[in-house]
């Protein structure tokens, strides 16, 4: 996943509204991590949360009266603001979802420009924060059918998309649905009651680009095929995790057309059309231990 890495922290009243926050910014192209969901059974709790806290790029800190008088979401708000201050980007920025009213904010986070966020107003509320996370909303995050094209006047993230359809396609596509779900099985089954939809990472591995320079546009074309890899935590064992992957294979097609400007020396982005195509599954194991898959026999 190439979107932002954000850590969401709530007290445990809140904990309803922080896995939703977290499936909806993981379809939104983000990369969430919420403890209950996201942590290592085995591991280090604290030694994880700071760890993550550390390589976020924004802290985004769920605001009631429940959380404001919490020690774990202090004690984690305080080291995001030590991070920020000592880091030369302000990373992770501290983003205050204040969802009760009439609070006094922990001092850290006293000073910096909260987002009002109701449950009754979640819709618009979020696409607020979506903004402040500047996560541009994909036309395929919703893409269903197996060939799909879209256009815009701005450059597409080639791999980000690819991750947001493979995504959307398990999500709401029947036929992928019931394939995906047939290779995670094993994994859902030795999950137990931890499994969540896991965040999944993209990466291009044959690529072809090709340049057409006739008047009036220049064109730049591309081809690349992409695996988009979901990795599934399955088992835990004397510390070692024990996983598989499943990956979905994405042909991508990518035209990206330019003006010429002034004498012609320079170019200016017109428009980028890009189409992605299911390729199929490839299925990936890696495990410490041999988990006997639902495909063997």
């Amino acid at each position: 996943m190439t979107g932002p890495k954000t850590f969401i922290s709530y007290s445990t009243p809140d904990k309803g509204l922080a896995q939703r926050l977290k499936e909806d910014l993981e379809q939104a192209g983000c990369d969430p991590w919420q403890f209950d969901l996201s942590a290592i059974p085995g591991t280090d709790a604290w030694a994880a949360i700071l760890e993550r806290i550390e390589k976020s790029d924004f802290f985004i800190v769920i605001v009631s009266q429940s959380a404001t008088t919490s020690r774990p979401v202090l004690e984690e708000i305080a080291h995001a603001h030590y991070c920020s201050v000592n880091n030369a980007e302000g990373r992770p920025r501290i983003i205050p979802l204040v969802i009760d009213e009439n609070l006094t904010l922990p001092r850290q986070i006293i000073r910096a420009v909260r987002l009002p966020f109701r449950e009754s107003h979640y819709n618009s509320d979020f696409e607020r924060l979506r903004r402040a996370l500047g996560i541009e909303e994909s036309p395929f995050s919703s893409a269903t059918e197996l060939d799909v094209t879209f256009s815009r006047g701005t450059e597409f993230d080639v791999e980000r998309e690819a991750g947001l359809y493979a995504s959307s396609l398990i999500r709401d596509q029947p036929e992928i649905a019931r394939i995906f779900k047939k290779l995670s099985a094993n994994a859902r089954v030795m999950a137990g009651g931890r499994w969540s939809m896991p965040v999944p990472r993209t990466t291009t591995w044959e690529a072809n680009t090709w340049l057409d320079a006739r008047q009036p546009q220049a064109v730049r074309k591309s081809k690349f095929k992409i695996l988009v890899i979901f990795p599934l935590h399955c088992g835990f064992h004397t510390g070692y995790e024990s996983t598989e992957r499943v990956a979905m294979e994405i042909e991508a097609f990518d035209e990206l057309k330019y003006d010429y400007v002034g004498d012609a020396l320079d170019i200016v982005l017109h428009s980028d059309t890009l189409r992605l195509k299911f390729g199929g599954f490839r299925e990936l194991i890696s495990s410490p231990l041999h988990a006997k898959h639902p495909s063997e026999k």
